[in-house]
């Protein structure tokens, strides 16, 4: 199912290759110390509880088609090494998954190029919205895109939320909301991405594990 999230967001980063050529600070990798990762560039630290899996380095490298040698430091600049070898267009800055529930939360970087200015964050997530209508079939989405920007740590975000209601049969119902928070400065967009099984009170939890400093 997460499969089918990453197939369509990577299409609308490939559509979203006319962005401004403008020169801004590449994205700066946060920092881990225990549990609680921290990043200075995103104006945001979360502190992952015990019941939560944290994936490392090595396994986000894996997922997104990098080289752990290509990745970049923690606490320093993404170089251009890194966004080229990015095939898929993406640098995951990490991914955690609740091992009860099964909902989790990432922030990547998605890499954009050209000269001439793209669609904005709302275009963007209504096409993704669009996207995610035709990958869950004939699931029943409730679609719903902020109006305004809203604000988390150092940027603001334009988000969109999706929930959906998976029939298993035999009269069982998942509630599953995606939430999706996007934010495109320069070459790049910062977004960060919730999975959660359930409705809008898990999610609100989930976001509790963020805090800005």
């Amino acid at each position: 199912m997460k499969k089918r999230f990453f197939a369509v967001i990577i299409v609308l980063l490939l559509l979203l290759s006319a962005c401004a050529a403008e020169t801004f600070p590449s994205p700066v990798r946060g920092t881990w110390e225990g549990r609680v990762y921290t990043s200075r560039f995103l104006g945001l630290s979360i502190t992952v509880p015990a019941n939560w899996d944290i994936s490392t380095r090595a396994e986000l490298a894996e997922m997104s088609g990098l080289t752990i040698f290509s990745m970049p430091h923690d606490g320093h600049p993404i170089n251009s090494l890194a966004w080229e070898s990015a095939n898929d267009e993406m640098i995951y800055e990490f991914h955690i998954v609740c091992n009860l529930s099964l909902s989790s939360a990432q922030i990547e970087f998605g890499r954009i190029s050209g000269e001439t200015r793209g669609p904005s964050e709302t275009e963007f997530l209504r096409m993704m919205g669009e996207g995610l209508q035709q990958a869950f079939g004939e699931a029943e989405v409730d679609i719903n895109i902020s109006p305004e920007a809203v604000r988390l740590g150092n940027y603001n975000y334009y988000v969109l939320r999706a929930a959906v209601a998976f029939d298993m049969g035999g009269g069982v119902v998942i509630d599953m909301l995606n939430v999706f928070y996007v934010s495109f400065q320069g070459n790049y967009m910062r977004s960060i991405t919730f999975y959660v099984v359930g409705g809008e009170a898990e999610f609100q939890e989930i976001l509790g594990m963020f805090s800005q400093i």
